[in-house]
């Protein structure tokens, strides 16, 4: 995320939520030492802490404030970022602490099912983070396209006998088994 995204998140703050004190986590390093400094000895007063990834994973001592605080909610626009989890970034930005996650990105996953995987497990890592190596193994095993089969397949045939038999009903019953209104 660059300053431009930071300045258009200042823009729609200021329009949806006006009330809201923003506290834009930007700048040098004696800048953001400062500002850490406030938010530690909770000098600042802030709703929202608005910063670029670059700006949570360049020093130590970003690290450590971002893993300090305990966030209601992180939202990480641009998350196609966070789709490979074996980088630096992906394993600091896994450290911050957050009630709830949300991810924001436009740009589609490709196909890629280690790279759902990873964002899977960025935004749900109690529920899949044990279970990383044996997802990447399955999806390693079959192509995209069977897994994606094996998963939906079942709901898809589901999906097709109910809406055949909403257009057709009792076409698959037997004729001794149907019954009209006059014969019940």
């Amino acid at each position: 995320m660059s300053l431009d995204f930071t300045e258009n998140w200042q823009k729609e703050f200021a329009k949806w939520c006006p009330d809201l004190k923003l506290l834009n986590y930007y700048g040098s390093q004696d800048e953001r030492r400062h500002m850490r400094l406030q938010i530690v000895q909770e000098a600042v007063e802030y709703d929202v802490i608005l910063t670029t990834y670059n700006m949570v994973v360049s020093s130590a001592d970003d690290r450590v404030l971002f893993r300090k605080l305990d966030f209601h909610y992180v939202i990480f626009d641009e998350a196609h970022m966070l789709k490979n989890m074996a980088t630096a970034r992906y394993e600091t930005l896994m450290r911050v602490q957050a009630s709830r996650k949300l991810l924001l990105t436009g740009t589609p996953l490709q196909n890629n099912l280690v790279e759902l995987m990873s964002l899977l497990v960025f935004v749900m890592p109690d529920m899949f983070a044990n279970k990383k190596e044996q997802l990447r193994k399955m999806f390693s095993m079959f192509p995209v396209r069977n897994v994606v089969d094996f998963i939906f397949r079942p709901v898809l045939i589901l999906s097709y006998f109910s809406e055949r038999e909403k257009r057709r009903p009792g076409q698959n019953m037997k004729r001794n088994e149907l019954s009209t209104p006059s014969e019940s």
